[in-house]
């Protein structure tokens, strides 16, 4: 498939069920683990599930990804350059329960507060700039989740540089 934006690709992915999906690729970032569920040139749909105790405490920012962030469960305490956002309800035809989601820009600072109980949510994403998909938390600005996380960057400590 060939999509024009964000939008297109978001509106399609969400359609789709996951049991006839092939993963592409599975990360391990301590607490936190992603599946890559799909991934088309430069569009992709990656799940995040997070442990309970685990989370994204530090605001970080994915410097070549634009985003819609869709909640699956879990009370995801989503912030957006320092500001509490709540999840924009997208109500789809001839389901009860509507999609919740948010936009985060490639300019975006973010983070969500450690869950106790754990939680879920796929990043519906455009990567940017040629750059060629992996995970977001490949694309990485900010304070590292874990000493996993920094592992994959190459670093044995906790901070970004």
């Amino acid at each position: 498939m060939h999509f024009a934006t964000l939008e297109c690709f978001a509106e399609w992915f969400l359609q789709q069920r996951f049991v006839a999906m092939t993963p592409v690729a599975i990360y391990d970032y301590g607490g936190i683990r992603s599946l890559v569920l799909y991934r088309d040139t430069i569009f992709q749909a990656e799940l995040f599930v997070i442990a309970p105790g685990a989370g994204f405490p530090e605001e970080h920012r994915h410097p070549h990804v634009d985003a819609f962030e869709v909640d699956i469960f879990g009370d995801i305490r989503l912030t957006i350059n320092g500001k509490r956002r709540r999840p924009t309800a997208i109500v789809r035809q001839g389901h009860e329960r509507p999609f919740c989601m948010n936009r985060v820009r490639e300019t975006d600072w973010h983070g969500a507060s450690i869950m106790s109980k754990g939680g879920a949510f796929l990043s519906l994403q455009h990567w940017l700039n040629g750059i060629h998909p992996s995970s977001v938390g490949l694309d990485w600005e900010g304070t590292f989740v874990s000493k996993e996380h920094a592992m994959l960057h190459g670093r044995d400590g906790c901070a970004a540089k």
